[in-house]
């Protein structure tokens, strides 16, 4: 029962001795003295009853509140034990708040780190792919290289298998022609008059295939167009003069040599023209 219960109950037996007193006083005044001792009587018998009933319902009503006032110490007792928790949780959540964003920061780092580890691999391998390109192109210009001087070697055993041939071949006709000289010159009995030198026939060409680091190039005549080992060409573009052919090798329709007084960078389809001699 509420502070407030009690009081009202406090009153109304209080106003219930009032009207009882009122109603007796009255009664005596209206009625004969043993009327109204009766009626005092009883009425204050009514009165001592009230009286009891509104003691006992305030015992009732202050136990209740002792009660009341138990169970609210246990509610408050509870809910501080329920705030220290609260609190208690609170601490550690920000505890593991403050953790996480380390931990988050850290991950920050770590990110970075794996970005720019990753743009230094993408620039690695831009670095390689170039490379690779590179490497890519190297090959092809050392295969071009490579099969060309595969067809310069093949063309270099042709002209020495062909100039063995020509060399057993001349050999031949020489010993040939010293048996007929001999065997003429013993049959007329003197020395036979030296023939004036035939003139040399112009030949011109143009250059087939270049080294200018080893100084050789090939033409494209050769014996069938008057070409002999030992004969000497100007290479030329246009007008303009680039260097002296001296052949070495020599084929039915290609002639190579090396080149002397460079004045100028040797390219494929460069002129050439034998030097005449008197």
């Amino acid at each position: 029962m509420s502070n407030l219960g009690k009081t009202l109950a406090i009153l109304a037996a209080v106003l219930a001795i009032a009207i009882g007193v009122i109603e007796a006083h009255r009664f005596a005044i209206s009625k004969s003295w043993e009327e109204v001792a009766l009626k005092e009587l009883e009425n204050r018998e009514e009165a001592e009853a009230q009286r009891k009933n509104a003691f006992d319902q305030l015992l009732k009503a202050n136990s209740d509140a002792k009660r009341m006032a138990g169970e609210y110490q246990v509610k408050v007792s509870s809910l501080e034990t329920e705030k220290d928790r609260l609190k208690k949780l609170l601490e550690q959540k920000d505890t593991d708040l403050a953790e996480r964003d380390r931990q988050v920061e850290a991950i920050k780092e770590d990110l970075m780190a794996l970005q720019k580890e990753f743009a230094e691999l993408v620039a690695e391998k831009t670095r390689w792919q170039q490379t690779r390109d590179d490497a890519i192109k190297e090959a092809d210009r050392m295969r071009r290289e490579n099969a060309d001087l595969l067809a310069r070697l093949r063309i270099s055993e042709a002209n020495r298998q062909d100039l063995k041939e020509d060399l057993l071949t001349t050999r031949e006709k020489v010993v040939e022609l010293e048996k007929q000289l001999a065997a003429f010159e013993e049959a007329v009995g003197g020395v036979i008059p030296k023939s004036p030198v035939a003139p040399l026939p112009k030949i011109e060409g143009r250059v087939t295939l270049v080294d200018n680091k080893e100084k050789t190039i090939q033409i494209n005549v050769g014996l069938d167009d008057g070409v002999a080992k030992g004969m000497e060409f100007t290479v030329f573009r246009k007008d303009q003069y680039l260097a002296m052919l001296t052949v070495t090798k020599v084929t039915p329709n290609s002639a190579a040599g090396t080149l002397s007084t460079i004045k100028g960078k040797v390219r494929r389809d460069d002129s050439v023209k034998n030097r005449l001699k008197p």
